[in-house]
């Protein structure tokens, strides 16, 4: 399986997988892999129906030390009502402020 075919894969599982569980994990792939379609992919999951998408979406962002989705975080973040989620934000707006520090 070719690198672009792994993250076919991924991003199917992410679109159709019901299982949060399976689908945070391929999130968390994706964050892991981390290249640009990847990011994208993550940043259209900080708006996702279920809280536990997005806020896998926020940590593999964070994780992902991608510096130029900060703003996307933070805008993710001015409109999240979820409290764990909100968290998840925070920890990547701060992972990825200290990377600008740096």
């Amino acid at each position: 399986m070719s690198h672009e075919e792994i993250i076919d894969y991924l991003i199917r599982m992410v679109e159709k997988e019901q299982q949060t569980h399976i689908r945070s994990a391929a999130v968390a792939a994706l964050g892991g892999i981390g290249t640009e379609r990847c990011i994208n992919v993550l940043i259209s999951l900080l708006s996702h129906k279920e809280w536990e998408t997005r806020g896998s979406a926020a940590w593999s962002l964070g994780y992902a030390k991608d510096k130029k989705v900060l703003p996307k975080l933070k805008n993710a973040l001015k409109k999240e009502k979820n409290d764990y989620v909100k968290g998840q934000l925070e920890d990547a707006i701060e992972q990825l402020k200290a990377l600008e520090e740096k």
